[in-house]
């Protein structure tokens, strides 16, 4: 059985993240397993794509994964985030358009995911 001081559920970006932090924070003496099923597998046919915000993106820039993604990044120049469904009206001028959270232009980035999880898993 593998030792380990810390394990972290789930590689998404916040677990994979955590991983790097820690690494670099804590040096390689310090044992880390990343659980998650989808970690060595073949991503190219994942076309999601993700926005992160303006604090997910500096800490990519703190733990050196950012140059790998940041090529491919888009700025998010408008976004509207409702409880409403989109047929009420509530994403233009519509009864709940009180309900939307404004989003600043440069906030946001989109990156996609699979070569954002590959920086992650250096």
């Amino acid at each position: 059985m593998e030792r380990a001081d810390v394990v972290i559920a789930g590689g998404g970006f916040a677990g994979l993240a955590l991983g790097i932090a820690l690494r670099q924070g804590l040096g390689s003496a310090f044992a880390i397993i990343v659980a998650d099923p989808f970690i060595g597998r073949d991503g190219s046919g994942d076309l999601r794509a993700s926005a992160i915000a303006a604090g997910a993106r500096r800490l990519f820039e703190t733990i050196g994964v950012w140059e790998a993604v940041a090529q491919e990044a888009q700025p998010i120049l408008d976004m509207a985030v409702t409880d409403s469904r989109l047929s009420c009206g509530a994403h233009r001028e519509g009864p709940r358009a009180r309900d939307r959270l404004e989003v600043r232009r440069g906030d946001r980035v989109r990156i996609d995911i699979r070569p954002s999880r590959g920086a992650l898993s250096r």
